[in-house]
């Protein structure tokens, strides 16, 4: 086979280039301290260079986010233990409070105290974080979540979300607790109400209604299994027409529950507050004028309806409105009931305000809740103080005990979520601990794939430029074989 000139020239150069490029490969790895340099260097130690790198990097950003959750736990932490010890100090001035030596000038400055104390808690609710969010807002960190209604109360503005972030790949954990979870929804042995306007009131601009209060514990939870109420039947010409009818009416305050005068039909069933009977009598028998039975209530929990009526509706004109439960409809005391701006509206054991111009149609609801507010449970006990008639019970010693039910609850709440905050942080620091070791024993696994073996580099580096030099020597002796050397 004949060789030419060209092939000879050609197949040297390219011996010369690859040795060369082998010999500048090798000083790049000997400079860089790194024997995979591109993936085409070792195509598996590549792949899992880069899997065990993204574990890395993972780790890394993990460690991040429980560092800033830890700064973010310990300050509502912080913010929960000076909260537990305002509580703590005002069970202690609410214990006081019952001395019976104290006058009424005594109890005011003990309850000055403790509004000074609920001005403590109101801005604990509406702290921000150092991202300028409420702590305590929930989901929505943008609004304060605590919010002082007209005519007095607080009511919760946020919502019940906890945002999460992530401490390892299958570990999500809460970054805070809802103001709703801690301060809103306390639960109470004795019962409380909310109250809220209709979203299809049309008053412009809207009418309010205030948190309100218990003013009488026993008539707001129906009264205890004994307290009763009586039936009277009364004369057959009190309606139109005639007709067998009956009131019924509140033994403990002679209170008309429902309408006066309602109508009978015999053995039809008759409803107190939740509680359905039948009168004892023969189906061919209707009682007569002054006859009256009794039926006991011990049911708590109804709920209510404010409607606003037309102004015409009484006279003289003007705004008015009308009471009723929400489970039958029945209207509690007495229908189109006047209505003056920020006037106390009082019934069955409960007090508050309804504010601005409501129209005719415009609904408020008023509720039986079994938690109550921190804020207005404390604001609360500051109204007793200042004033006894407020006392719910009217006595003031049982007062003082579901008082401090109720504080204990409210301390109950904060610890429990101090304890969750504390296991959250425990999680914290045994996850920072994995990923630290997670990304210990990732870079050695890198190492050993990627980083150099210098004596066998440097060997291999001795070996290759032995070779260039030989394939340069070589190539300049067979590029000078050639016919016309010889005719010369």
């Amino acid at each position: 086979m004949r060789v030419s000139t060209q092939q000879i020239y050609s197949t040297g150069l390219n011996g010369v280039l690859d040795t060369h490029a082998q010999v500048g490969r090798t000083q790049e790895q000997i400079t860089t301290g790194k024997r995979v340099l591109r993936p085409s260097d070792d195509p598996v130690a590549a792949v899992r260079i880069q899997q065990v790198g993204q574990q890395i990097a993972s780790a890394e950003q993990y460690n991040e986010n429980i560092g800033m959750a830890t700064t973010k736990l310990s300050e509502e932490e912080n913010l929960l233990d000076t909260a537990e010890n305002i509580i703590q100090r005002i069970k202690e001035k609410v214990v006081q409070s019952e001395n019976a030596a104290l006058s009424n000038l005594d109890r005011i400055a003990i309850a000055a105290e403790i509004e000074e104390r609920l001005g403590e808690l109101f801005n604990i609710t509406n702290t921000r974080d150092a991202a300028g969010k409420y702590i305590f807002g929930g989901y929505n960190g943008s609004e304060p979540p605590f919010v002082a209604r007209p005519g007095g109360g607080y009511s919760y503005e946020g919502d019940g979300g906890r945002n999460k972030i992530q401490f390892a790949s299958n570990s999500l954990v809460d970054l805070n607790d809802s103001g709703k979870d801690v301060f809103a929804s306390i639960a109470v042995k004795q019962g409380s109400f909310d109250t809220r306007a209709s979203s299809n009131n049309s008053s412009v601009p809207p009418a309010r209604i205030s948190a309100g209060q218990v003013t009488d514990q026993i008539a707001f939870m129906g009264g205890d299994a004994g307290d009763a109420y009586t039936l009277t039947f009364n004369a057959l010409a009190d309606v139109t027409p005639p007709a067998s009818n009956y009131t019924i009416t509140r033994v403990s305050d002679g209170t008309v529950v429902g309408e006066p005068n309602q109508q009978y039909q015999n053995v039809e069933d008759l409803e107190v507050n939740r509680k359905r009977f039948q009168l004892p009598v023969s189906p061919a028998v209707l009682p007569v004028p002054g006859a009256s039975f009794t039926s006991f209530d011990s049911l708590a929990g109804e709920d209510y309806q404010l409607v606003f009526n037309d102004v015409g509706d009484i006279v003289p004109n003007g705004p008015n409105f009308t009471i009723m439960r929400k489970s039958d409809g029945t209207i509690v005391g007495e229908p189109n009931r006047a209505y003056t701006s920020n006037g106390d509206i009082q019934f069955n054991g409960m007090r508050f305000q309804v504010s601005g111009r409501p129209v005719s149609g415009d609904v408020f609801e008023v509720e039986f809740s079994d938690s109550q507010n921190l804020l207005n449970m404390v604001g609360q006990i500051v109204q007793a103080l200042k004033d006894p008639s407020d006392i719910p019970t009217g006595d003031f010693s049982a007062f003082v005990a579901f008082t401090l039910d109720n504080l204990n609850a409210a301390e109950t709440s904060v610890l429990e979520t101090r304890v969750k905050i504390g296991s959250r942080m425990n999680v914290g620091e045994s996850s920072k601990a994995l990923n630290e070791n997670l990304v210990f024993e990732g870079t050695k696994i890198i190492s050993e794939l990627r980083d150099l073996d210098y004596a066998e580099a440097l060997s291999d580096l001795a070996f290759q430029t032995f070779v260039l030099e030989a394939a340069q020597n070589s190539f300049v002796k067979i590029s000078n074989l050639s016919l016309f050397n010889f005719i010369r």
